[in-house]
């Protein structure tokens, strides 16, 4: 992987897989690692090329972005102070922690959409829980509560994993959102502008506005790569189908010049259905 260049903050880019919980790093050009905790309470810096195991906690300061993108094809991004624990639930359905501060979650570029998405991914606050099947939306975890905005497609939240899994969860589909919401509260959904609420989220996350505009752009090269070879396709079935056309009409042809009783029985059954027409 190639360093990412970015002046005002650091960014990262995280891949790990169910199995090995193994990540990748890709810190800036200057080399200055992301802070992390692992599960036995070892702090450890994350370089490019490191591992990230199970159950470890990113730390991240002012100045330092993060994206971990899942093996199920969700990504996942975070900066300013967030503090989000990388892990898996009990199914086996990534599942990040988000003790402070707001995140972003959307498809990963090159990942197609199923016809039956099946879950890709969990947010848990302090507050309540998000179950994602493959779509785009925001998640903020502070002292005043968790806020959820859903900026594409549909997530399920709820107040528990167990509501979460059991099905009683409140659906947010694309411009609905739930805010402030505790524990145990009920929780009342809400519409917002979806325009409105990305300019003060991107003011809020310039570098964040930054990493998804390069994703955005990843997703429409891959769509371009996978249209040309479509096209390039479709071209080469037509030129085969009338090169085939033509094959076809050049071995009558020669057909029935050599067997003429053929060629003539052939015409008097074309006089025959053309006076039926009549």
């Amino acid at each position: 992987m190639s360093p990412l260049k970015i002046s005002t903050a650091i960014a990262a880019a995280v891949f790990f897989a169910h199995a090995s919980f193994a990540a990748t790093v890709l810190t800036d050009s200057n080399g200055t690692t992301v802070a992390a905790q692992t599960a036995d309470g070892n702090a450890v810096q994350l370089n490019e090329g490191d591992e990230i195991l199970a159950g470890t906690d990113l730390h991240l300061s002012k100045d330092q972005s993060v994206t971990v993108s899942t093996d199920t094809g969700m990504n996942v991004v975070a900066d300013q102070g967030a503090k989000v624990k990388v892990s898996n639930d009990d199914d086996g359905v990534p599942l990040f922690e988000v003790a402070l501060g707001e995140v972003r979650a959307f498809l990963s570029p090159t990942e197609p959409k199923p016809a039956v998405p099946a879950p890709r991914l969990r947010v848990t606050t302090p507050g309540a829980v998000v179950g994602v099947r493959g779509t785009d939306f925001v998640v903020n975890s502070a002292q005043g509560g968790t806020d959820v905005h859903t900026l594409e497609g549909t997530v399920e939240v709820a107040g528990s994993r167990e509501d979460l899994k059991a099905g009683r969860t409140t659906p947010l589909g694309q411009g609905e959102g739930v805010e402030g919401v505790h524990a145990g509260a009920p929780m009342v959904k809400k519409t917002f502008n979806r325009d409105e609420f990305m300019n003060r989220f991107n003011k809020r996350h310039p570098q964040l506005a930054k990493l998804h505009a390069r994703a955005e752009t990843r997703r429409a090269r891959f769509k371009g790569a996978l249209r040309e070879p479509r096209q390039q396709n479709f071209k080469n079935w037509q030129e085969h189908r009338q090169q085939m056309r033509a094959r076809r009409q050049q071995s009558a042809q020669h057909f029935l010049k050599a067997h003429p009783v053929a060629a003539k029985w052939r015409e008097r059954k074309k006089n025959l259905r053309n006076e039926k027409q009549k």
